[in-house]
């Protein structure tokens, strides 16, 4: 128990360090290029990008679990401490006990961060942007959003909706525009006459609501109504779908890293050097994975599910094979001698 407590700490300790690294760099590397494309550094800008600290948080998570990790395994092989346990009879599941754990804890903290704190502050940066935000993950906007309820085609404009009703080829022959009150003026053939509203502008400011904000900016069960209900509308969102797997995926992704970590475990003579890079390029096909799964999913060539969920997947279960593998050959090797 003191063992597996020791290395526990040894590695949530440095990637409890690497984590806000990361997250500066990540921040200041933003803050470059929008100078680099002309932007403004004020205080405003500043502002703003502080308030996308909590997401990078959960995207770089896995990074400085990998990170810390790698350089905890590098300290204790550099004094000699994976030797001196393993000629002591250490087994190499106990290694990787304290491991596994670090990576449930960022899996944990990943998720209640992306749960309770990225949500107010993406819809922070969407109020001080007046809902100019374009999402970095879909490429939509809180505002300009389009869905359709039977034969009437809606956009949504913060309070206002604009409803077209479509007739033979998809043409528009009435138009009836909403305010955030009671006003509804209707259009038809080019002139303004008071109308009632049609049979679903009602349901329409209710889904307004859902279809308004970005996807970031609503936690899981929220975005997952949402999707919900436009789906049942006839409106599908692939993009949205997507992240919504990764709400629950990047926090799962933690644990994928940790077995991959518990790989530099082997005992086999290694140089940091060789630790870090074995490390990083492990990060690099998880990545390379992500995005093309990602990728794939926009285009619609798989469901969002597999395209999100099909890379964390194979990766899991490629490295819990991997350890399997070790696990028997070495035990192989012991019963021959």
């Amino acid at each position: 128990m003191l063992l597996q407590r020791y290395l526990a700490r040894a590695v949530l300790l440095r990637a409890a360090v690497a984590l806000p690294a990361l997250a500066l760099v990540y921040l200041g590397v933003a803050l470059l290029e929008q100078g680099h494309a002309g932007g403004r550094w004020s205080l405003a800008a500043i502002h703003l990008a502080l308030l996308r600290l909590p997401l990078i948080v959960v995207q770089v998570a896995p990074v400085a679990l990998m990170l810390g990790a790698a350089l905890a395994i590098v300290a204790l092989r550099g004094r000699g401490e994976l030797e001196a346990l393993a000629a002591l009879g250490a087994a190499p599941p106990q290694l990787w006990t304290p491991v596994l754990l670090a990576g449930l804890l960022f899996a944990a903290g990943t998720l209640a961060v992306d749960e309770l704190v990225v949500p107010p502050s993406e819809r922070a940066i969407d109020a001080r942007r007046g809902g100019r935000v374009v999402s970095p993950l879909t490429g939509l906007s809180r505002r300009a959003a389009w869905f359709r309820l039977g034969r009437w085609l809606y956009h949504v404009d913060g309070d206002r909706v604009m409803a077209l009703e479509l007739g033979p080829e998809f043409r528009a022959v009435r138009r009836v525009d909403a305010t955030g009150g009671d006003g509804v003026v209707e259009t038809r053939l080019g002139e303004h006459v008071p109308s009632s509203p049609p049979p679903d502008l009602t349901r329409a400011r209710k889904l307004s609501g859902y279809v308004g904000a970005r996807a970031e900016a609503l936690d899981y069960a929220s975005l997952s109504r949402r999707l919900s209900q436009l789906e049942r509308a006839g409106q599908r969102r692939p993009a949205e779908r997507l992240v919504l797997h990764s709400k629950l995926a990047y926090p799962a992704l933690n644990v994928v890293v940790a077995l991959l970590a518990c790989l530099l475990l082997r005992q086999r003579p290694r140089t940091p050097v060789g630790t870090l890079a074995a490390a990083m390029s492990a990060l690099l096909l998880l990545w390379l994975a992500l995005a093309t799964g990602w990728v794939l999913a926009r285009a619609g060539w798989v469901v969002p599910a597999l395209g999100v969920w099909g890379p964390v997947g194979a990766a899991f279960l490629l490295a819990a094979a991997l350890l399997a593998v070790g696990q028997r050959r070495r035990g192989r090797r012991g019963s021959a001698a």
